[in-house]
């Protein structure tokens, strides 16, 4: 049983899609776009938007706005 929940926890895949300001800031709140519908898919959510948020402002070069207003990142446990 045990192995069977860490191969579940293994194929948590998290797509988050946010805005960001030009002070790096991020504007609103994160959109989950993806996630296993499991427990360990809705964790894995919640964690990935409180993470996005919590290690802002974002130091980006600001005469690249364009290229990094708008991100989509992907959350995986293999990085």
């Amino acid at each position: 049983m045990q192995r069977r929940v860490r191969e579940q926890q293994r194929e948590v895949t998290v797509t988050i899609r946010f805005k960001l300001n030009q002070d790096g800031t991020v504007n609103g709140v994160p959109s989950i776009e993806q996630y296993p519908a499991s427990n360990y898919g809705t964790v894995a959510a919640e964690g990935a938007v409180r993470a996005i948020l919590q290690c802002g402002p974002y130091l980006l070069p600001a005469e690249k706005f364009d290229l990094w207003s708008e991100v989509q990142m992907r959350f995986s446990p293999q990085g």
